[in-house]
């Protein structure tokens, strides 16, 4: 069963991608969980998630990070670089994509909890500057 809270990292899908998380490809974990953001179709659940996992630890990275942070995030961003401009683009990108056409909005709508999630992406919106 899935469990569904407002940040991005309370809910079964994210506790997945966090463990998939590999300390030697972790830059690339995170750019290809941010491409998403530029496909030209509505976004998957899966893809939804990892994307707004990769942005928060991009705010994380960049001085902003969320609380609370997962223990295995906090151990992994020793190991994460500043985010490039060009990461912080495609994130806030990726985040107006969830926010407006997204099988994770659905989830959202569903329950009845839209607007508790919505200003969970405003504020990570606002971390990432």
């Amino acid at each position: 069963m899935f469990v569904w809270g407002p940040l991005a990292f309370e809910n079964t899908c994210a506790e997945a991608w966090v463990e998939s998380l590999d300390e030697r490809r972790l830059q690339a974990q995170i750019q290809a969980a941010l491409r998403p953001a530029e496909l030209d179709r509505p976004l998957r659940l899966e893809e939804c998630v990892a994307l707004l996992c990769a942005s928060e630890i991009l705010a994380a990275c960049g001085g902003e990070p969320a609380e609370p942070l997962p223990d295995r995030v906090r151990r992994l961003l020793i190991l994460a670089m500043r985010p490039a401009r060009e990461e912080l683009v495609l994130a806030r990108a990726g985040i107006g994509r969830v926010r407006e056409d997204s099988s994770l909005r659905a989830v959202f709508e569903a329950r009845g909890d839209l607007s508790a999630w919505l200003l969970a992406l405003d504020s990570l919106e606002r971390r990432l500057g």
